[in-house]
């Protein structure tokens, strides 16, 4: 069982404590790399405390102030305003060419270990928003 929240679940990628690759759950076997969105997501810190590779697992959303932000932002771009903040963040996390960008905050609630050579990204080269 894992808990219901309306957002977009994903997993976070670390390798050696380093945020390397943000993927959504897809279709269960495989999903989107949305690595791109690392920066805009509160909560995802680009280095761990430990030096650990592991996926944490959780859900991308929008708080209230959030969502008010990214509608001001859209409609200030010039878009129409977005519909709910389960659309808001996994539409702005998917979107890789916005004239604008939006927060989003992270919800973890599961780590799984990964072997040391799990074949994905390479290094601590983002700037992570932190709450």
């Amino acid at each position: 069982m894992e808990p219901k929240l309306d957002g977009l679940a994903i997993s976070a990628r670390y390798r050696d404590g380093c945020l390397v690759q943000l993927v959504t759950r897809g279709d269960g076997a495989a999903g989107e790399d949305v690595s791109h969105g690392i920066g805009v997501i509160a909560g995802l810190p680009e280095r761990l405390a430990e030096p650990v590779t592991i996926e944490v697992r959780g859900e991308v959303l929008m708080t209230q102030a959030q969502f008010e932000a990214a509608n001001a932002a859209r409609t200030g771009a010039g878009s129409s305003a977005f519909a709910n903040p389960r659309s808001a963040a996994a539409g702005s996390l998917r979107a890789r060419d916005r004239s604008y960008r939006v927060e989003m905050t992270f919800f973890g609630y599961g780590a799984l270990p990964l072997p040391a050579d799990a074949g994905f990204g390479a290094g601590c080269s983002v700037s992570i928003l932190v709450s």
